[in-house]
C-alpha cells in the first residue's frame, strides 16, 4: 500500500493552481466549505446583532432553527 503526505499534496496543489491563475488547489473542498459557511454565519450574526431569525432569513435559511444547526455543524460558537 502507498502511503501519501497528504500536506505535500496539498502544497504541490497549491503551487500548480497559483501558477494556473486558479483561485484553489480545488484539494480539501469539505475544509473551504467548512470555511465559507463559519465566515458567512458569523457576518450574518454580526449584522444582525446575533439575532438568528434574522441571520437565518438574511442567509436564506428557512428558520432560526436551521441556522442553529448550521452553526453546530460547522462550528460556529452560538
Amino acid at each position: 500500500m502507498i502511503k501519501i503526505n497528504i500536506e505535500i499534496v496539498e502544497e504541490i496543489a497549491e503551487e500548480i493552481a497559483e501558477e494556473n491563475g486558479f483561485p484553489h488547489s480545488y484539494i480539501g473542498i469539505q475544509r473551504e466549505i467548512r470555511d465559507l459557511a463559519q465566515h458567512r454565519i458569523k457576518m450574518a450574526l454580526t449584522l444582525c446583532n446575533r439575532n438568528k431569525s434574522a441571520a437565518a432569513d438574511l442567509l436564506g435559511l428557512p428558520s432560526y432553527q436551521t441556522l442553529t444547526n448550521w452553526m453546530v455543524r460547522y462550528g460556529v460558537e452560538k
